[in-house]
């Protein structure tokens, strides 16, 4: 699948008065010299294929816009004998624990209305939740993650669960960044996926 991930945070080390700077209100900046969420696939079946790796725009006011798009596979299980299928795909922040990055749902489920079915499958269900974790190792550290749960139906009589193809599935996430020197007041992550001929693989 390829997944558009918009990122949107504050940082208040990157605001100016565009009065002073001939009235700009907002420059590129290459993401390898900005700090920048980290929110990742945690089910990812393989290395992130970077497909576009945008430039970060930065607002006077700080408020940070990055959108890099990405060619992703996630592990699911399959139902060889089910014209239904279900895949969960799970993103969270690799190196943050729930204190410091605290990511939230921003609607219920993916939207839908732009989307493009295949011929052979459509896809019934992309609910979103919240999920906090407790670790026996930090029992007073939650970690946060956010799950998307897609569920395909296949068209017809015949059944081939091997691949599926939706295009233009939006899932927003919303999260705060809190005790961190960045001084990082919001994050809003926006998860635009389109999925193509994505193959369902057998979770180990």
């Amino acid at each position: 699948m390829t997944l558009w991930h918009n990122v949107q945070w504050h940082d208040d080390f990157l605001r100016w008065d565009p009065e002073e700077y001939g009235d700009v209100t907002d420059i590129r900046i290459h993401p390898n010299t900005l700090w920048k969420p980290d929110v990742v696939m945690y089910n990812a079946a393989y290395p992130d294929d970077v497909i576009h790796y945008t430039d970060i725009v930065a607002q006077s006011d700080g408020f940070m816009l990055w959108v890099p798009s990405y060619r992703q596979r996630s592990t699911c299980s399959t139902q060889l004998d089910s014209d239904t299928q279900n895949c969960t795909i799970k993103f969270g922040s690799w190196t943050f624990d729930g204190v410091s990055v605290d990511l939230n749902t921003a609607a219920p489920a993916a939207d839908v209305s732009s989307m493009t079915l295949s011929h052979e499958w459509e896809l019934i269900a992309a609910d979103a939740k919240r999920k906090v974790v407790m670790y026996p190792c930090c029992p007073d550290t939650p970690y946060i993650y956010v799950e998307y749960h897609l569920q395909l139906r296949k068209i017809g009589k015949t059944q081939q669960a091997d691949s599926a193809k939706a295009e233009c599935v939006k899932a927003p996430v919303q999260g705060g960044v809190v005790n961190k020197p960045h001084a990082l007041t919001l994050i809003s992550f926006l998860f635009l996926a389109m999925f193509a001929h994505q193959t369902f693989l057998a979770a180990s």
